[in-house]
């Protein structure tokens, strides 16, 4: 089951080294895992994950919208 933290790695790393993701793939992903109390860390998680899931949430959303803000920006959480 993807996560939304080792997605949000995923899109980052091949934002890095320039390799091809299919957009749509992620964007389903992404519409999963965001709900009205927040976003989840993975799809079948009850309850929104926090701010931290919120926010990886949101980059990854705007990543893949319209008119796409660039790579992600790489995170070190440890």
């Amino acid at each position: 089951m993807p996560d939304l933290l080792s997605t949000y790695e995923s899109v980052a790393t091949a934002d890095l080294y320039g390799h091809p993701l299919d957009p749509a793939h992620v964007r389903r992903f992404v519409d999963r895992v965001r709900t009205a109390q927040g976003t989840v860390w993975t799809p079948l998680a009850p309850a929104g994950g926090g701010p931290l899931a919120d926010c990886l949430g949101t980059l990854l959303h705007h990543r893949f919208g319209e008119g796409s803000p660039g790579p992600l920006l790489p995170l070190v959480l440890s």
